[in-house]
């Protein structure tokens, strides 16, 4: 007799998983019993060898379960957590974040292949904490933590990326909305923006550009408008 631990929720999946399984979605867009069993491998640590001997109806059932849970199931944001003994903590001041930790992260955000990466820039350890306000450890590389990442509870990963899709929508309009209106208020600025407005122009297409690939990230657990 098999035993199977079919995963019910996404904390019980890791971004290790998920990465392998987008990589094979990818290379199998259409759903066949080739694409079920290598999920079914991925997410259940069988052997492909024994899941040829499932009865057909059971690897059905068992494939279904697992996508309905993947692209239904809709994670919240954590901005704290504990991985392997430490206590990692999300940017405390996102707006305020480092040109080091902008440029790694629009780097590694527009493919599953490189979240850990990037999750290893938003999420460093606490180094001190009091109640709700901590700091984190400073930002040295994307490498540091990165192989920690890939054992990343998936509810997490997915919470951080709807999070910073609408951080980035909510900066992105706010910065423009600001500029509007400083310019209705004060005609002037217009021209002056037209000789320092570089930085700016370039700093808002940046934004517009990582907003862009993080709405092309295959994730069905973000709704945006």
């Amino acid at each position: 007799m098999i035993r199977i631990k079919v995963p019910s929720e996404l904390k019980e999946i890791t971004l290790r998983q998920y990465q392998s399984y987008v990589k094979v979605l990818e290379q199998n867009p259409t759903v066949t019993q080739f694409l079920k069993h290598k999920t079914i491998e991925i997410f259940c640590g069988l052997e492909l060898k024994t899941i040829d001997k499932l009865p057909k109806n059971d690897v059905d059932s068992i494939y279904e379960i697992l996508r309905k849970m993947i692209d239904e199931e809709v994670a919240s944001f954590q901005q704290t957590f504990k991985l392997k003994g430490k206590e990692f903590g999300f940017i405390p001041n996102f707006e305020g974040i480092t040109s080091g930790e902008f440029i790694d992260i629009s780097n590694y955000i527009n493919s599953w292949s490189t979240m850990h990466k990037a999750m290893s820039v938003m999420f460093r350890p606490i180094e001190i904490k009091m109640k709700e306000r901590y700091i984190i450890e400073p930002y040295e590389s994307s490498d540091k933590y990165a192989n920690d990442m890939l054992d990343l509870p998936l509810d997490k990963a997915l919470g951080a990326v709807f999070f910073l899709v609408n951080s980035f929508k909510i900066l992105l309009s706010g910065l423009e909305s600001y500029l509007e209106d400083q310019i209705t208020m004060n005609p002037e600025l217009k021209k002056n923006l037209a000789t320092v407005g570089g930085g700016i122009n370039q700093s808002t297409t940046s934004l517009r550009e990582i907003f862009s690939i993080l709405k092309q990230l295959p994730n069905r657990t973000l709704t945006l408008s």
